[in-house]
């Protein structure tokens, strides 16, 4: 269950380029205040990481949902590959397990994505001590 370095810097640059087209505005500014284009790149990277934070969440929410499908085709063993032989078995409570099981770890690593990426974000995190 891992994401490979290519499609972690695909989002990440995807997500980049989002905010940067965002805010042009205020990378225009920054660099007419005469900052290096490094810090730039740093104030953006830090706008765009709780967003990022987020999206790998979901993604791992995702993957654990999709290995109920993926290791039957491996073959390896793992709780998609239990879950197939309770399906063939008829095995109910197996099945009502495995689903409630793979539900609240998804729920999990999603809460605490957006978790997380409140903590990094500056705003959001301004918002939760205001209120």
């Amino acid at each position: 269950m891992c994401i490979s370095i290519p499609r972690i810097y695909i989002i990440y640059s995807k997500v980049i380029e989002e905010e940067i087209f965002k805010r042009k505005e205020l990378i225009r500014l920054l660099r007419a205040e005469g900052l290096s284009e490094r810090i730039v790149r740093r104030r953006i990277a830090m706008t765009v990481l709780p967003s990022l934070v987020s999206q790998l969440a979901s993604y791992y929410a995702l993957m654990l949902q999709l290995q109920v499908f993926i290791e039957p085709i491996v073959g390896s063993p793992g709780l998609g590959y239990m879950l197939l032989t309770g399906i063939i078995e008829c095995d109910i409570p197996l099945v009502v397990a495995s689903f409630t099981l793979i539900g609240i770890l998804s729920v999990l690593v999603v809460a605490v994505g957006y978790l997380v990426s409140g903590l990094l974000g500056p705003r959001l995190r301004n918002e939760w001590h205001e209120s």
